[in-house]
């Protein structure tokens, strides 16, 4: 992570300098207030302060029941990404993965609280840490660490939290490389941006072209999940992942090494640099060669649900999905679509949309087909490649990128197909024997 604010870190510094003007907090009182009315505001801010504890020792005692138990029924969780879950059970499906493993814990103390003038809603703030390890899983060590804030309602005299986001700490560097960790654990539990996605590798053999496509709740996810190189083949590389799986399968398949081998020797050659923030047991990736053979990896630790299905020159793979007939759908789609291979792989994640998609919703889209001199310009080998980086419909707007591609491919081929029918004569009346052009 660069340390740069995201939406959601930008929300939580408007709301920290915000928060003391909007209420008076722990030490500061505003002036002409009586003693009785300051002595008041302080047991309230006690209160929140109390609640809060209970709130972060519940969750350690209870895990995701105890995490939720607090919320009231209107609650909103604002995630390291932006993205927004509403009401207990939207939080309990968005969180789940962050009590999956047993070995890892959120803890929090607050710092101080204040109450809004209505005296029925306050806040508290503070630092938390993601904490790895401790009794049978080892020391216990801090993974993540930043800042919190909480905004309270008072309902029949119980304190229930109403909103809820965070912000992580810079990353450290790290002593041993030199270089920052990419490994900055938000309150939400998530490591930094995962690629959790869904995406789609196909092979047209009519016409030789390959080539992918992607979906996902991050922000331009087309850059760094898909690869491709004419009349070699093409990669998918998402979940915890390492972006070099790219160049290196690429490199692998260019060497004529099959699918399956290449997997095998990616992730053998995978160090693992960071196996309890960034394990390659949680990589996702799969490799198509130039004849369509494919193969693709789940490794057991990508965010549920995830997994992968290989249909006839085609492979759909994802991960925090709402189910496997997400990828299900995308392979049939794919197989039963009629048409140009990018209307093919469009097809394929409409209909993972639609079967489910992403559970965190939407943001991003790519697509990138290739085929030897298939491009619009000379010597060109991308047919197509493109992105939308950020949007509330990023399929939908792929879509008329696709379409919009497919115009322009089609004028260029009809102009090619001119130039190369003006060019046929001369060619033939320089491939004459000598003499035999004045007979």
């Amino acid at each position: 992570m660069s340390g740069r604010p995201n939406r959601a870190s930008a929300a939580v510094l408007l709301t920290l300098a915000f928060l003391p003007a909007a209420c008076g907090t722990s030490g500061e009182r505003g002036p002409g207030k009586s003693g009785a009315a300051e002595a008041g505001t302080a047991a309230v801010e006690a209160q929140l302060m109390e609640a809060d504890r209970a709130f972060a020792r519940a969750t350690t005692d209870r895990g995701l029941d105890g995490w939720t138990g607090s919320m009231a029924e209107d609650v909103a969780r604002i995630d390291l990404q932006g993205a927004i879950a509403r009401g207990p059970e939207a939080v309990r499906v968005h969180d789940a993965r962050m009590f999956a493993d047993p070995a890892t814990r959120l803890a929090w103390e607050p710092t101080d609280a204040g109450v809004f003038v209505d005296g029925r809603h306050g806040f508290t703030r503070g630092k938390y840490r993601v904490i790895r390890g401790g009794g049978d899983a080892g020391d216990p060590r801090t993974i993540g660490s930043g800042e919190y804030v909480t905004i309270w309602r008072r309902d029949d005299g119980v304190w229930k939290v109403i909103l809820d986001t965070g912000a992580p700490d810079p990353p450290a560097p790290d002593a041993a490389m030199g270089a920052p960790i990419p490994s900055a654990v938000g309150r939400d539990g998530e490591r930094p941006d995962p690629v959790a996605t869904f995406s789609i590798l196909g092979y047209d053999p009519a016409t030789g072209e390959i080539g992918g496509a992607v979906q996902s709740r991050v922000f331009s996810v087309g850059n760094g999940v898909l690869w491709a190189e004419a009349g070699v083949g093409a990669v998918a590389t998402q979940a915890v992942v390492d972006v070099s799986y790219g160049p290196q399968a690429i490199d692998l398949l260019r060497r004529k090494i099959a699918p399956t081998e290449v997997i095998r020797k990616v992730r053998q050659a995978d160090p693992d640099p960071l196996p309890a923030e960034w394990t390659k047991e949680g990589r996702q990736f799969a490799v198509m060669n130039a004849r369509g053979e494919v193969a693709a990896f789940t490794g057991p630790k990508a965010d549920a649900w995830a997994g992968h299905r290989v249909g006839p020159y085609c492979s759909a793979q994802g991960n925090i999905l709402a189910g496997p007939e997400v990828v299900d759908r995308m392979v049939q789609a794919f197989t039963t679509t009629a048409g140009h291979l990018s209307l093919r792989l469009l097809a394929a994640l409409e209909a993972g949309q639609a079967a489910g998609g992403d559970t965190r919703g939407m943001q991003s889209a790519a697509m990138l087909i290739v085929h030897k001199d298939g491009g619009p310009w000379l010597h060109h080998d991308v047919v197509l490649r493109l992105q939308v980086d950020d949007n509330p419909e990023p399929i939908r707007e792929l879509r008329r990128l696709v379409e919009k591609a497919d115009v322009e491919r089609r004028e260029s081929e009809e102009w090619w197909r001119k130039i190369a029918a003006e060019k046929k004569p001369a060619a033939a009346k320089t491939s004459s024997k000598p003499g035999e052009e004045n007979r």
